[in-house]
């Protein structure tokens, strides 16, 4: 076992190996397989990431415009926020971003567009993969522990509330029809992808599902399951979630 350890180890720190791993560390992590992009975000992230008060602050609102794809004036990092893919998202102008979210930008083609004047709370997790795209509009402003991803596209209106634990999920979702195989290799249905309407308020722990499209101005009470799509300047709540009233 130790010898083919060894030999591991020699055969992808010769060659190719060795520049095949920081590549993928890097198209993972940065988005980008350029190595200047790659140390500049290795210094940048270890040196300021969790650096606390107002110095962290400072330097994180300066140089992370300098890893991301975009970033707009007046924009704030709070501390130990996870990033991933930073050169495929891009986030607007008077941008708050408090401490622990994470941004994860994955795969070929993906990325995240964050628009102007959003708050985004501690915790909260934004996520794409495999090409999906995740799109929050102007003016939003987003809770704590939010989880929020896709593969397809996830696109929120603008002005949208976002209580705390809000789950939106445009993914495919896994197959099971094979008794068979174990479900986490049967693969996903084809994910439909999910909209928020401008001006929608979803209440705490929300979950809405793919192939959702929620209209605007709409409100969705607190702990409600969406599993299908709502009309606009409606109040709906329960498991699944039903319209109750009209705001018209």
């Amino acid at each position: 076992m130790i010898t083919k350890n060894i030999t591991l180890m020699n055969t992808s720190s010769t060659g190719g190996g060795l520049k095949s791993v920081w590549r993928k560390y890097a198209e993972f992590v940065v988005g980008s397989p350029s190595l200047a992009a790659f140390i500049r975000f290795e210094l940048i992230y270890t040196l300021f990431a969790s650096l606390g008060g107002a110095l962290g602050l400072a330097c994180r609102r300066l140089l992370y415009p300098k890893i991301f794809a975009a970033v707009g004036k007046n924009t704030n990092f709070g501390k130990n926020i996870g990033i991933r893919g930073a050169a495929k998202i891009s986030i607007g102008n008077n941008v708050a971003i408090d401490d622990n979210c994470f941004l994860d930008a994955r795969g070929s083609g993906g990325r995240i567009v964050i628009g102007d004047n959003v708050i985004i709370s501690g915790g909260t997790v934004l996520r794409t993969r495999d090409g999906g795209e995740l799109r929050v509009g102007d003016g939003c402003s987003i809770g704590r522990s939010c989880q929020l991803g896709t593969q397809s596209k996830l696109v929120l209106g603008n002005d949208i509330l976002l209580a705390a634990y809000v789950y939106i999920s445009a993914g495919g979702r896994h197959r099971f029809d094979g008794p068979e195989t174990a479900i986490i290799k049967q693969g996903l249905d084809p994910s439909q992808g999910v909209e928020i309407g401008d001006g929608c308020w979803l209440g705490a722990r929300t979950t809405v599902l793919d192939g959702v499209a929620v209209g605007q101005g709409t409100v969705v009470g607190a702990h409600s399951l969406v599993t299908k799509s709502l009309p606009a300047m409606v109040v709906a709540h329960g498991t699944p979630a039903r319209v109750t009233k009209s705001r018209a």
